[in-house]
């Protein structure tokens, strides 16, 4: 059996799958913003972007089985 440690992504890894993971969150709550302005709401609040946030890494949990864009582009799993 391999030891626990072997099977920890180094932390560099980590910090480029967040950066990725964040970006991705980042262009979907602007697209969020900009559509609901078109609208006439106000959508660009800290708390769409909260919820953004929470959806994203629940609807990776549940359909992509905790692998987030980031995790699939560094090749790692956490």
């Amino acid at each position: 059996m391999k030891n626990a440690s072997s099977f920890t992504a180094e932390p560099g890894k980590r910090l480029w799958a967040g950066g990725f993971d964040f970006l991705a969150i980042c262009v979907v709550f602007l697209a969020i913003g900009v559509t609901g302005e078109q609208l006439g709401l106000d959508l660009a609040r800290w708390v769409v972007f909260g919820m953004v946030f929470f959806a994203y890494h629940f609807g990776c949990l549940v359909a992509r089985e905790g692998r987030t864009l980031g995790k699939t582009a560094v090749d790692i799993c956490v």
